[in-house]
């Protein structure tokens, strides 16, 4: 029995001898390699590299982690552990840069990229693609994979994963080039789009001058551009907000026109390839419907713009059916917006800020035809020339209008301050002075109640006067007053005195 707990004992310290000796080695072993620098989950995405230090380094990007590479004495190039927005959520990889700004590896760590197709981020085709991309040159891009010209191999059917893990290499790189002499940063040109602001401006665009906020502390990476619009007095008229945002058949440009109180009159698209009949509706008349009147200030309870599929209050966006990543592209620019003019509104009135902009110039530039006249294309006319720039503040232009060659009136296109807002809107009168027809361009009067001067009903009450026989409008006697609408009501009628006073004058 001695003999047998003995025989034991000694299996058991041999045993014992053996662990502490391979726990030992292995102990050793790791320190070691930390003393050396060599970190092997780094070295991954950076096969050359001997130490990898973690740093800091100033971004306005946040990466998970950021580590210089060495050689054991020189600095290299640079890891990053990054995280992007793909098509199933959030995208985290790893990617090593030389000094030079060549890829010298990439790894995905964890995504929910679909099977078939962003999932081939895993996928050894992809994986090589990126390595050896020359990010470098100032120019980043994904497509047949040229190498040299900074573009990393595209996935087939994956276009949402491939443009985020290019954006974020765009980030990447720009954060480099602030501490790398050697890496130029991307520099992405934004468009005014400027020939789209016809679709904003119904009325002439040479009544406004425009000017461009130049303080770039309050944009971020989806509010790119406020441009100030002033009327012919030099009074601010409104803004126009640019923003943008990945959707997704790729960026969404988007002009929003807001008022003095950042209201929306309505919005337009630069850039934009939504997939027909589902994303493309946003860029309907009847989707901008529900855009517009929604409230950009954040000074209220609900700070932030919310996406439903039964929009009923001022901060409340039409979710698409079927296209919620365009949806959430619009909310998420919009939002943006919002927390740029937080900023504005405490500088948007020191003039030394803005600079002012040649319309025709940009219009030019953007190779469109620069019509600068009123779009008068709902009226029930063929033909309209402008003869006159207004004879009042509130007259913004007057034009002769023909059908079949021969003058049959005048349209006066006008505005006037509503209760959220400017009401613009165009009236045709014949030659015998006779109201013949109202068409409402923008306006953010409240349903239920102003906005009832869109409705036939109350156009009716003006539409076939005769102004040769009026000496002023009232509320009640020539033209409706709207129910619990005084100040809409009040604005129509001191427009219609004004087009009175200038068609007496023609």
């Amino acid at each position: 029995m001695k003999k047998t707990s003995s025989i034991i004992i000694l299996i058991l310290l041999i045993a014992l001898g053996i662990g502490l000796i391979y726990g030992t080695s292995n102990l050793l072993a790791t320190v070691e390699e930390k003393e050396g620098g060599v970190v092997s989950e780094y070295a991954s995405v950076y096969p050359d590299g001997v130490e990898f230090n973690p740093i800091e380094i100033e971004s306005e990007n946040d990466f998970n982690k950021v580590l210089e590479v060495t050689d054991g004495s020189n600095v290299i190039g640079y890891v990053f552990d990054a995280v992007t927005a793909g098509y199933g959520g959030d995208l985290n990889f790893r990617i090593g840069i030389s000094k030079e700004g060549i890829v010298q590896g990439f790894q995905p760590l964890s995504h929910n990229e679909t099977e078939g197709f962003g999932k081939k981020i895993e996928e050894s085709e992809f994986i090589d693609g990126v390595k050896d991309v020359n990010l470098s040159t100032g120019n980043i891009n994904f497509g047949e994979g040229n190498k040299d010209n900074g573009e990393i191999v595209a996935i087939s059917g994956a276009t949402i994963t491939t443009r985020a893990i290019t954006d974020e290499l765009v980030k990447i790189i720009n954060s480099l080039s602030k501490i790398d002499e050697n890496i130029k940063s991307v520099e992405k040109e934004i468009p005014y789009y400027a020939n789209k602001w016809q679709e904003l401006f119904k009325n002439a665009l040479h009544i406004f001058s425009f000017e461009e906020f130049k303080d770039e502390d309050i944009y971020n990476e989806n509010f790119n551009r406020i441009i100030r619009v002033k009327d012919k007095n030099g009074e601010v008229d409104s803004y126009i907000l640019q923003l943008s945002e990945q959707g997704f058949g790729g960026s969404i440009n988007s002009l929003v026109r807001v008022s003095k109180d950042y209201r929306i009159f309505n919005i337009a698209f630069g850039e934009f390839n939504e997939t027909p009949n589902y994303g493309s509706y946003a860029d309907t008349d009847e989707y901008k419907e529900f855009v517009k009147g929604i409230n950009l200030d954040k000074n209220l309870i609900t700070k932030s713009i919310k996406l439903l599929e039964n929009p009923k209050h001022e901060k409340d966006l039409l979710l698409i059916s079927g296209a919620t990543v365009t949806s959430k592209a619009l909310q998420s620019s919009l939002n943006a917006a919002i927390e740029g003019l937080v900023q504005f509104d405490k500088i948007k009135n020191e003039d030394d800020k803005y600079e002012a902009l040649d319309v025709e110039k940009l219009l030019a530039e953007n190779k469109e035809d620069k019509d600068v006249s009123f779009d008068h294309s709902e009226f029930d006319v063929e033909e309209t020339t402008p003869i006159d720039g207004g004879k009042n503040d509130t007259v913004l232009q007057v034009s002769v209008t023909k059908k079949g060659g021969e003058s049959v009136g005048h349209i006066f296109d006008l505005a006037t301050s509503g209760f959220a807002g400017k009401v613009e809107f165009g009236v045709y009168v014949d030659n015998d002075g006779i109201i013949k027809q109202i068409v409402i361009y923008n306006h953010n009067e409240t349903e239920g109640f102003g906005k009832e001067i869109e409705e036939e009903s109350y156009q009716k009450s003006v539409i076939g006067k005769d102004l040769k026989s009026i000496d002023t409008f009232k509320a009640g006697d020539n033209i409706d007053a709207i129910s619990g609408a005084t100040i809409t009501t009040d604005a129509m009628i001191k427009a219609f005195n004004a087009l009175l006073e200038s068609y007496k004058g023609l």
